[in-house]
Order: structure tokens, then C-alpha cells, then sequence
């Protein structure tokens, strides 16, 4: 009788373990979200009337880089969307930083003429060229001088 009390409970607790060993690998993993990280981000150096951009309405504005944990939306895409099609000189925009992630996406810190919206537009993924959310603008155009007669 001893012995066949041990053997049910050393069957026991092996069974136990197979439930165990079974319910582990059937389980899900546990997946935590990562964000990416800024490895640059410094003053634009190109000069400033090539700074002007105008928005695209393609990215939303916000408070970092919108992949960084914590970026919060400043502006939402509609509101941009609604911004480049104004001829208002007030939703005009200067990039004065860009910042560039891990994972190679090109971020700008812009601001508008009158400041009323400030933060980091997505650039695109080169930093050639404004991309993305934004794209260059020129506000005065340089033509040759018409000749004047007096009469």
C-alpha cells in the first residue's frame, strides 16, 4: 500500500508537469511595443529662405518625432490638409532642426510664420530633399527687370 502511494503521487505531479510544459508552449509570448530612438538631431544648416515649406497634409504634426514614445499630435493630418490650401501666409512654415531615427526616417522641426503650431513633421526617409509631410516653397521669385520707357 506505501509503495502504490508513491507511485500515484510521483504519477501525479509528472502529469501536473506535462499540463505545465503543455499550457507553456501553447501560451502566447509576450510582445512588448519598442519605439524608435532620435541618433541625430542638429541645427539645419542650409540657408534660411530654403527653409520654407509648406504642408502636404500627408503627416500630422507633433509634439517629438511621431514614432518616440510620448509624441503627442499637435496638429492632425485634416488640420494640415486644410493649411496647404491656404494662400494665408500665416499657415507658411520655416524647418529650423531635423532629426534623424534609428530606423532611418527623417524628422523636422518646423514652425509657422505667426507660431501658432510648433513641432516634428515626418521628412521622408532622405534628408536630400524636404519629403512627406512638407515640401519646399519659394516666397519671392527672382525675375530680370522690365524696361521702363518715359515718355
Amino acid at each position: 500500500m506505501r509503495f502504490d502511494l508513491k507511485r500515484s503521487l510521483f504519477l501525479s505531479v509528472a502529469a501536473l508537469g506535462f499540463v505545465a510544459a503543455a499550457g507553456m508552449a501553447n501560451s502566447q509570448t509576450a510582445s512588448a511595443k519598442t519605439y524608435a530612438r532620435v541618433t541625430s538631431n542638429s541645427k539645419m544648416a542650409m540657408l534660411p529662405q530654403d527653409r520654407n515649406v509648406t504642408f502636404t497634409g500627408n503627416n500630422a504634426l507633433y509634439t517629438k518625432a511621431g514614432t518616440l514614445r510620448g509624441a503627442r499630435v499637435v496638429a492632425s493630418k485634416a488640420t494640415l490638409s486644410s493649411f496647404s490650401n491656404v494662400s494665408s501666409s500665416t499657415h507658411n512654415v520655416r524647418a529650423y532642426r531635423i532629426a534623424t531615427t534609428n530606423r532611418g526616417s527623417i524628422y523636422y522641426k518646423v514652425v509657422t510664420y505667426d507660431g501658432s503650431y510648433r513641432g516634428w513633421i515626418y521628412g521622408g526617409k532622405t534628408d536630400s530633399d524636404f519629403n512627406g509631410g512638407v515640401q519646399q516653397y519659394r516666397t519671392f521669385t527672382n525675375q530680370a527687370f522690365s524696361t521702363l520707357t518715359t515718355a
